[in-house]
């Protein structure tokens, strides 16, 4: 088992590997950037993709990207250690600090006290990263006193009072256009939402009549097909009629029954119907 170095040997170790002086190290190691730079110079180029590393990233849901490349290095090194990336990601001290020291102890352990950094330059590494080197603790600015000195004083500017400021004569005139328009596009809406409330209407009397008639002509339709008035010859007729496939059809239906009928009157009937009609009565 490794023996993990205690946390006054960890911090100063762990900022000469990453070249940064980096208040508080033990909570920036939660990404888990800092740990896969800790494998690169362990075991080499190659040990971790660093192009997927992200020394950059500020949300707890884009760390798990940088510990999936430090499990895949610990997968191909066989390093039986398991983690728990939603633990680490929050950034807890007690956590951070006891997979830091069992860090420590896996690099003493495989190290035996020799000097691998010697060749490794860390920042031309993590310039390779997927946003490039640690922004927060770049080498151009890690002198805070520097910055702060360098940094111009602000000047108190006096600002006019809000009832001195006259807008300009161009915005009055852009607010009143839009002002115009957005009337204008507003009696269109007024007007288009009334035509929808009238054909909605429309369309509810429409499917208010078709129902109507659709009850009407089923009710028919089982009339029918009663067997009691099977023998009944004009029922035929409109049952002809109700399953017509258009109106042609139909039409063509109720010529051939008015001939039909036409047909079976007797003609000595018709005759003196025609010949003699009936007179009014005289009073």
């Amino acid at each position: 088992m490794y023996d993990p170095g205690s946390r006054g040997t960890m911090e100063p170790t762990t900022n000469q590997l990453t070249d940064r002086p980096i208040p508080c190290v033990v909570l920036q190691t939660c990404s888990g950037a800092v740990a896969c730079q800790l494998m690169d110079i362990l075991h080499g180029p190659g040990t971790v993709n660093m192009k997927k590393v992200d020394f950059n990233v500020r949300n707890e849901w884009e760390y798990v990207n940088n510990y999936k490349e430090l499990q895949k290095a610990f997968t191909k090194k066989k390093v039986d250690r398991a983690f728990n990336v939603s633990q680490l990601s929050k950034g807890k001290r007690q956590d951070s600090i006891e997979f830091m020291q069992w860090f420590k102890g896996y690099w003493d352990s495989v190290t035996n006290g020799d000097d691998v950094c010697e060749n490794y330059d860390a920042v031309e590494r993590r310039r390779l990263c997927k946003t490039g080197d640690w922004k927060r603790y770049s080498v151009r600015n890690n002198n805070p006193v520097a910055r702060k000195e360098a940094r111009p004083t602000p000047v108190m500017q006096k600002k006019a009072p809000v009832s001195c400021i006259e807008e300009p004569r161009s915005i009055k005139a852009d607010r009143s256009c839009r002002d115009e328009e957005y009337n204008m596009m507003r009696t269109q809406v007024d007007s288009m939402m009334e035509e929808i409330t009238e054909l909605k209407l429309k369309v509810d009397t429409a499917e208010r009549e078709r129902d109507f008639y659709f009850d009407k002509l089923r009710d028919i339709e089982i009339m029918c097909q009663a067997p009691e008035l099977a023998d009944i010859p004009v029922l035929r007729i409109v049952e002809q009629v109700l399953y017509a496939a258009d109106s042609e059809e139909a039409k063509k239906i109720m010529l051939d029954a008015e001939k039909s009928l036409c047909a079976q009157l007797v003609p000595g009937e018709v005759a003196l119907d025609e010949a003699d009609p009936v007179q009014p009565a005289i009073i």
